[in-house]
C-alpha cells in the first residue's frame, strides 16, 4: 500500500466503526470488527481509570502505528484520557480488505481471555 501524507489525512471525514459497518452491509457487531482489529494489530487494548468506580479501570481500544493509516483517536470531553477510535471514510474499504486478506495475526494474548485485563496495558497510573 502506498502510504497517505499525514497532511493529507487531514481532509478525511470519520466515522465509528459501528456505522461504517453498516455502511458497508458487513455481517458483523463493532465488537467482533474490533477482535479482528486487536488480532491484526490495528487496534490495541489499554486501561484507564473509571470516574464512576473510583479504584475500577475501564479498557479502551487504541489504534495502533498501523491503525493509524486508516483512521484516528478521538479524545472524550468527559474523560481526559479516554480515547475513541475512529476511521477514514475514504479509506475503510481498503482497511477492510486488507483485513479480510487475512494478513498475520499479532500474538494477542487475551485471546479468548477477556477477564484477564492485568494483561492489558495500563494507560494512566492510579494512585
Amino acid at each position: 500500500m502506498q502510504p497517505v501524507a499525514k497532511s493529507y489525512l487531514g481532509h478525511f471525514s470519520t466515522q465509528p466503526l459501528s456505522v461504517l459497518l453498516k455502511q458497508h452491509r458487513l455481517p458483523m457487531s463493532a465488537l467482533e470488527a474490533n477482535h479482528i482489529l486487536v488480532q491484526q494489530g490495528y487496534l490495541m487494548l489499554l486501561q484507564r481509570p473509571s470516574l464512576k468506580y473510583p479504584g475500577h479501570l475501564r479498557t479502551m481500544r487504541v489504534l495502533t502505528q498501523k491503525g493509524l493509516l486508516f483512521g484516528k483517536n478521538c479524545g472524550n470531553p468527559v474523560h481526559p484520557v479516554h480515547t475513541s477510535p475512529q476511521f477514514y471514510v475514504e479509506l475503510f474499504e481498503l482497511l477492510w480488505d486488507q483485513v479480510l486478506r487475512g494478513e498475520a495475526p499479532v500474538d494477542c494474548e487475551l485471546h479468548g481471555q477477556a477477564d484477564k485485563a492485568e494483561k492489558i496495558p495500563v494507560a494512566v497510573n492510579i494512585k
